[in-house]
């Protein structure tokens, strides 16, 4: 496993100067291992790593909040159950919050119906579970994608909404859209009754 910190006291962003806190830690940047390269050359390689991102007006509670990004497994090509509980033991090494899938879960390139029953058990964490759907999840049969998510995953779909996180009268929002090429991205939709006031991810 390789593993990389990096970060920045501050972060010019628009012109203005984001604030100086080191928090939501990027536990797992898995996407090396399901797609490009990874996918291709060394489907069963794993790389963490670890970045600091400074948000404004980030609350109090949240501080040092830490998440897992773990970017298109395309289950199941060219991967079997054991690399998946694998990624899902490093996860609960990390001890991170939430964990963070964004998109292509499945790859049906077989064309048989995938089933995501015990696929995704041990992707979990403390504050919950989210992905959105990506081309392959679309290519795959949204609908299908969708029921299995809900009947044999514990992730929460966010298909153009958002979910908020709530610690000591605080929250964060974990914001979620469909894909751009093959779904139908609605991001006002996504964003629609979120306090503007509320940090979002």
């Amino acid at each position: 496993m390789y593993a990389q910190e990096q970060g920045q006291d501050d972060v010019e962003a628009s012109g203005r100067t984001l604030t100086r806190r080191k928090v939501l830690k990027a536990a797992a940047g898995l996407g090396a291992a399901f797609g490009g390269y990874g996918f291709l050359g060394e489907p069963n390689w794993l790389e963490v790593t670890h970045t600091q991102i400074p948000v404004k007006g980030l609350p109090e509670p949240f501080e040092g909040y830490k998440f897992a990004l773990v970017s298109d497994p395309h289950w199941p090509e060219g991967i079997d159950q054991g690399f998946m509980t694998r990624v899902g033991d490093l996860i609960q090494l990390e001890c991170v919050k939430a964990v963070l899938i964004p998109g292509d879960l499945v790859d049906q390139s077989s064309g048989k119906k995938v089933s995501l029953k015990g696929v995704f058990d041990n992707w979990t964490a403390p504050d919950g579970q989210f992905a959105t759907l990506g081309n392959h999840d679309h290519w795959s049969g949204a609908k299908h994608v969708t029921q299995e998510l809900a009947e044999n995953t514990p992730l929460k779909l966010l298909d153009n909404e958002f979910h908020l996180i709530e610690k000591k009268g605080s929250a964060i929002a974990i914001v979620g859209v469909d894909d751009y090429t093959d779904g139908f991205m609605d991001v006002d939709k996504a964003f629609a009754g979120l306090d503007p006031e509320i940090p979002r991810i």
